[in-house]
């Protein structure tokens, strides 16, 4: 029996009909799943949707993907006493035209863990009504890709070790950590997706952190993917569509 176990991706981030690879995807708005998904996305338009006006879909991969845990055991040497599992693993420094830091890698292993593959899918709606044309923003789905995979896995997190500081006489300094470091905060033994992907080099987000306000170690917090990456873009001149239907094929 696993010692923890992730939930899985809410429902209204899968899919909510078949993709069959590879992309682009031949999906159409009368199919099964995307049907219901169609009509959604068209009530957004604000357009008065008559049975002569032409809905189409388009569902492509973005090229975006993700190791994503599904459970697992505990990591060796999870204890308290013994910084939860981390160990302090290398030093990375950054090079010029970057301010000077370091950043120390720290790793904790675990014996067992099945993992998970998902891609990351667009789906977007147009509708044509007369000389009206309009797309709400675009849906991102992430599906499941081939089957899980067991076995040990490293999970990886990063911490600031040195760096600049600059005084009130605008004097800069440089600081560095002296005796035992700190590990990462983070101490559930489940472990977080970013801790799967980060491997060989800090994270943009190490590197260059958001001022988030006040921040009490006993929050315990970690950056989590963001599944639903609600971005929109314009439809680009030339875009070629797929196959047009009928409103009255679909509703």
């Amino acid at each position: 029996m696993s010692d923890w176990t992730v939930p899985p991706i809410p429902a209204d981030q899968q899919p909510p009909g078949p993709i069959s690879p590879p992309p682009p995807d031949q999906i159409q708005p009368t199919d099964p799943g995307w049907s219901a998904f169609v009509r959604k996305e068209a009530d957004k338009t604000g357009l008065k949707v008559t049975p002569d006006c032409s809905v189409s879909i388009e569902v492509v991969a973005t090229g975006y993907s993700v190791v994503r845990p599904v459970d697992g055991d505990n990591p060796t040497d999870y204890a308290a006493d013994k910084d939860w599992g981390w160990k302090a693993d290398r030093v990375y420094e950054t090079q010029p035209p970057e301010p000077y830091q370091d950043f120390t890698r720290w790793v904790r292993h675990y014996p067992k863990m099945r993992t998970q593959k998902y891609v990351q899918y667009k789906a977007t709606v147009f509708v044509r009504c007369g000389a009206h044309f309009v797309n709400p923003p675009p849906s991102y789905f992430m599906k499941p890709e081939g089957q899980p995979t067991t076995g040990p896995v490293d999970a990886y997190a990063w911490t600031v070790t040195s760096g600049l500081k600059t005084d009130a006489k605008g004097v800069t300094y440089k600081w560095k950590t002296k005796g035992k470091k700190t590990p990462p905060v983070y101490q559930d033994a489940t472990p977080d997706s970013t801790q799967l992907q980060d491997v060989e080099t800090p994270p943009d987000w190490v590197v260059h952190p958001i001022d988030l306000g006040p921040y009490k170690p006993d929050w315990r917090l970690t950056p989590r993917l963001d599944w639903s990456f609600p971005h929109s873009s314009p439809v680009e001149p030339g875009t070629k569509f797929p196959k047009w239907f009928r409103v009255r094929d679909v509703f």
